[in-house]
């Protein structure tokens, strides 16, 4: 069984205000170069499908079109939330799309969805696990001891799954794992998330993992694939890769990584201003700190007109953000919908209609029926 592992797509996040459609649409295509290449069984999406809860049409479109070049070539995809998806949302047309082999997860309320697939070795079962919180869990299995910790509250999780350990099987989840190296572009800590032993997940032949942005292997048979972009200048040093699993009979896994080209690179620079202005111009994604003593007169509206994509600027403790009018157009969100996106994030799920009406009335906003 071949097959494609990625996650953190994160398709409508904006890096420091400027709207990266281009660049994923661009990443996006190196994938279906790579599906095209390759010819794998299936593609697995390990959560965090979106970038908000509040998704853009833009967004949705560029998903849309991603999906249907897959189905195109007869590829399967598997796919699971993240803590900035909504569940519910993602999740909405799941029964229709299993027609046309898109597999989603639902919202977490104790059952995990598996399916199978056959290849030249036998069946190989795909488990779609949601991003899940211990509330959840505690929630899902109300008999059984509540979870003080993540690992206890997935060790449960995996209890309640009916594994065939006659068959090859392969987790997808969207998680925290102890030993991973994060960025600062990874929520770990919203929902009091603590870590998961590589250990819990023992029943599995692959663990498709997302949630951490950098490329990195736990264990022989857990990964994070990565970010196929980079979303923070904290995370320059990424290598950026599409990930293919080639999975024997015995459940042996090679792993191939193909490196992505990004369409804008991105850049720190430090140095003085005539430094700084004697380098080439560029279209990249450049953080600038300049070191000058004295004053320079406009120096961000000069070096912006050098270069266009200088998002963020740091000068004698000044630090200034580019906002790009033109390609940027923020979501108009209300208190209301800013505490339900927070909710979500937290708990893996939206808040009720009766927690709506609560908050509302604090907030002297009506909830839409």
């Amino acid at each position: 069984m071949k097959f494609v592992h990625l996650a953190d797509l994160h398709l409508g996040k904006n890096l420091h205000a400027k709207n990266l459609y281009e660049d994923q649409r661009f990443v996006l295509q190196q994938v279906l170069d790579v599906v095209k290449l390759q010819g794998p069984d299936a593609v697995l999406i390990a959560g965090d499908v979106y970038n908000s809860t509040q998704t853009s049409s833009e967004s949705m479109g560029l998903l849309d079109w991603f999906l249907t070049e897959l189905i195109n070539m007869d590829v399967v995809i598997y796919a699971v939330s993240g803590n900035h998806d909504s569940a519910e949302h993602l999740s909405f047309g799941s029964e229709l799309f299993k027609n046309a082999g898109y597999y989603l997860s639902k919202p977490f309320h104790g059952k995990v969805e598996s399916f199978s697939r056959q290849d030249k070795y036998g069946k190989v079962n795909f488990y779609l696990l949601p991003y899940v919180t211990k509330s959840q869990v505690k929630r899902a299995y109300p008999e059984e001891k509540e979870p003080k910790t993540m690992d206890e509250a997935m060790k449960l999780v995996i209890k309640h799954m009916d594994v065939k350990r006659s068959s090859r099987n392969i987790l997808l989840a969207h998680q925290f794992v102890t030993g991973a190296q994060k960025g600062d572009s990874e929520t770990i800590s919203i929902g009091g998330l603590d870590g998961i032993s590589p250990d819990t997940f023992g029943k599995f032949d692959y663990v498709a993992l997302g949630h951490i942005h950098r490329a990195q292997k736990i264990a022989d048979k857990i990964r994070y694939p990565g970010t196929l972009l980079k979303y923070s200048f904290n995370e320059e040093e990424n290598k950026n890769t599409i990930t293919i699993v080639d999975m024997d009979g015995e459940g042996a896994c090679k792993i191939s990584l193909f490196p992505v080209r990004p369409l804008h690179e991105l850049h720190t620079w430090k140095g003085s201003f005539a430094q700084i202005m004697g380098q080439p111009s560029t279209l990249d994604y450049l953080r600038i700190e300049l070191t000058d003593r004295n004053e320079i007169v406009d120096a961000y509206y000069k070096l912006r007109a050098r270069f266009p994509n200088l998002l963020y600027f740091t000068y004698k403790g000044e630090t200034i953000e580019a906002k790009d009018e033109e390609d940027y157009t923020p979501v108009q969100m209300s208190p209301l919908d800013h505490f339900k996106e927070f909710y979500q994030k937290q708990n893996g799920h939206g808040p009720s209609e009766s927690q709506l009406k609560i908050v509302a009335r604090y907030l002297g906003e009506e909830v839409e029926a």
